[in-house]
């Protein structure tokens, strides 16, 4: 995965943990405390990881690694849309 790459995931990452947030908020969801105090984190690391400038890949892969993780554990996404995600660009159809 290129730095591009990784930022674009990130920020699909963000607008699936906004959509969250708003359906939470209209009561369509509930979340355990300790579950919202992870999707916040997880948001606010993907927030930051883009930021990080393309040096700093390997520690960008680690986070987008564990935000996955936290995805996934709280059933937000499935193993296969995070395989399609990390799929370079135009290869999403192989999934």
């Amino acid at each position: 995965m290129t730095n591009d790459k990784v930022n674009e995931v990130l920020r699909e990452v963000i607008t699936i943990l906004s959509d969250h947030e708003a359906r939470r908020l209209e009561g369509e969801e509930a979340f355990m405390p300790s579950s919202r105090a992870a999707l916040g984190h997880c948001k606010t690391i993907a927030q930051i990881a883009i930021e990080m400038p393309p040096e700093r890949l390997e520690k960008k892969f680690r986070w987008l690694g564990f935000i996955q993780g936290v995805l996934w554990a709280e059933g937000i996404v499935s193993l296969d849309q995070l395989k399609r995600a990390n799929m370079p660009n135009g290869d999403a159809h192989e999934a």
